[in-house]
């Protein structure tokens, strides 16, 4: 018996691109899924700035230079910490004292209005005085903040130290600056009559 030859409906062409298409569709199938798309960062987020002021240091009849010295050491490493901006007000002890009737030292009710008045939230204020050794002070330097509780460091050191770019009186404020700042950080901020915080007052 006689087969009739039935020819291929695509031609050798169109089989040629059917192999094709199903290679690649093999292909496809066998490949290994993309890697997974990695999330985005987390946004940054800034840290406030602090606006500060440096309240020139009070001082006894013996120790006007070693004062002036230290608050200018002072000034310039609270101006180089990070989220803090030195305001550029030089309001001193000396006349803000008698100026509010205050005692020596001030107050908590004297400090909020001087707070008040220099329109900040934060200030460093203290004193210089000579210590009981002879050709020695004492700089005891205190952290104030609205709502949160005072912070003070002391430290001794020799009263020929009157040169604000002293190397030994720039460690001082240096070691005293920090200690404060650990401190101020390591409290919990008061609330409502206690700390003095005013409600209404804008930040």
């Amino acid at each position: 018996m006689h087969r009739q030859h039935v020819p291929w409906p695509f031609g050798s062409s169109g089989m040629r691109s059917a192999l094709g298409a199903f290679a690649l569709a093999l292909g496809a199938c066998s490949s290994p899924p993309p890697p997974p798309v990695a999330p985005p960062p987390p946004p940054v987020i800034a840290r406030p700035i602090i606006p500060v002021v440096v309240v020139d240091l009070d001082f006894d009849d013996a120790t006007e230079d070693q004062a002036e010295a230290l608050t200018a050491a002072l000034r310039s490493r609270v101006g180089g910490m990070p989220g803090w901006r030195l305001d550029a007000q030089r309001p001193s002890m000396t006349t803000l004292l008698p100026a509010f009737s205050c005692p020596r030292p001030p107050d908590a009710s004297c400090l909020d209005r001087i707070g008040k008045l220099l329109e900040v939230d934060h200030y460093f204020w203290g004193t210089v005085t000579k210590a009981a050794a002879p050709d020695d002070v004492v700089a005891e330097i205190h952290y104030w903040g609205r709502g949160e509780i005072e912070q003070v460091a002391r430290e001794t050191y020799s009263d020929n130290l009157t040169d604000q770019n002293d190397d030994a009186l720039r460690r001082i404020a240096f070691h005293l600056v920090e200690q404060l700042d650990a401190r101020r950080k390591a409290e919990k901020p008061l609330t409502g009559e206690l700390s003095g915080a005013d409600p209404t007052r804008r930040r």
